[in-house]
């Protein structure tokens, strides 16, 4: 699926194509988002580090926290805002206990940027 945030258009369903389009500063549900948020989360420190964590394996929050030293407020402030812009797949996990938690992984990405006279397009394909 491809997401595009930018300043060009409004937004477009996409029904059979996988593109979305936004209007740059539009906030709105589902896969479509801001460029300004998008690269706001692209340029924040530790929505990196959870990105790059949750590469490989799901990873539960306490385990982020640990992992790039952060409070757990913060990974789940961070981990909200990554998932409104579908960068993260969430699944309940459960323990041996029987409890369940949310474990998080990195969804595939390929982001382009484009500037250009109209403003900031910003292309994301997710896998």
């Amino acid at each position: 699926m491809n997401t595009t945030v930018g300043r060009t258009s409004r937004p477009v369903q996409g029904a059979g194509s996988g593109e979305e389009t936004v209007e740059e500063g539009e906030r709105t549900g589902g896969d479509r988002t801001d460029v300004a948020e998008l690269l706001s989360l692209l340029d924040d420190e530790y929505a990196r580090a959870i990105l790059r964590e949750g590469c490989d394996e799901a990873v539960s929050a306490v385990d982020l926290a640990d992992r790039i030293g952060a409070s757990l407020p913060t990974v789940y402030r961070r981990v909200e805002r990554l998932d409104a812009c579908g960068l993260l797949r969430r699944r309940t996990a459960l323990d041996p206990g029987g409890s369940h938690y949310q474990v998080y992984r990195t969804r595939s990405l390929r982001l382009e940027v484009c500037l250009d006279g109209d403003g900031i397009t910003a292309t994301v394909s997710k896998g």
